[in-house]
């Protein structure tokens, strides 16, 4: 099953930025141990998140540790993974096995909110929110552990969402005063929020799929990056 990326938040960034992201990502996709990038006035943390937003794949990547040096010559990064390429690639293979098997038990008749309907009930259902380390923070907590924080999951409901065909990003903020993930997607063009975790926490939206923009109120980010579904 071919995956497809929604990259909202490539082109989020100037054109400058753009090559900066692609470079970047493709280094990042063969693993290569050291990094180069050619010099500029840019944000590389935060281009760096906008690729994990974008592509959730990418769950080997030390983000958290992410060091890298300027110089005249350009930009140097060091490859820090959290695991070695053959194990990465094992894992890569395993989330894909494990989010086709989900798509196809679609029904051909299912509509876009019916698949990500399903998906969002899937999550809540077969994943604790338990903070086990890093690993709690990408797919392989969701998927391997079973065990994950709101990153986790948020990044696994768009690793499933792409698979599906269903326009989904990664959203983040905070919620009653604590950094938060969640998701938005568009539904025939229609945007609405998706927060998984809560629903599965039993929070004030348990059970509940799409979250109106008055569900919202509670919510804080950047609303210039997303915007609210009003």
């Amino acid at each position: 099953m071919q995956y497809q990326s929604v990259l909202y938040y490539r082109d989020k960034l100037t054109v400058e930025e753009r090559a900066v992201y692609d470079s970047l990502m493709q280094q990042w996709m063969k693993m290569e141990p050291v990094i180069t990038l050619n010099n500029g006035f840019f944000d590389i943390s935060q281009i760096a998140q906008y690729i994990l937003y974008d592509y959730p794949m990418l769950f080997y990547i030390n983000y958290y540790n992410l060091r890298y040096l300027r110089s005249l010559f350009g930009i140097r990064l060091t490859g820090d993974y959290l695991y070695a390429k053959d194990h990465a690639r094992a894992l890569l293979n395993q989330f894909e096995r494990w989010g086709s098997s989900l798509v196809h038990q679609f029904s051909a008749s299912w509509t876009q909110e019916q698949k990500a309907k399903w998906l969002h009930h899937y999550l809540t259902l077969n994943v604790s929110y338990v903070n086990t380390g890093i690993d709690a923070h990408n797919l392989v907590g969701v998927v391997r552990d079973k065990k994950a924080v709101c990153e986790g999951i948020a990044k696994a409901y768009k690793f499933l969402c792409d698979l599906a065909g269903v326009p989904c990003i990664i959203v983040s903020g905070n919620i009653d005063g604590e950094a938060h993930g969640w998701n938005k997607i568009w539904l025939d063009g229609r945007p609405s929020f998706v927060d998984v975790t809560n629903s599965l926490l039993g929070h004030k939206f348990a059970g509940k799929f799409l979250l109106s923009a008055n569900d919202m109120r509670d919510y804080i980010w950047d609303q210039q990056l997303v915007p609210n579904i009003r």
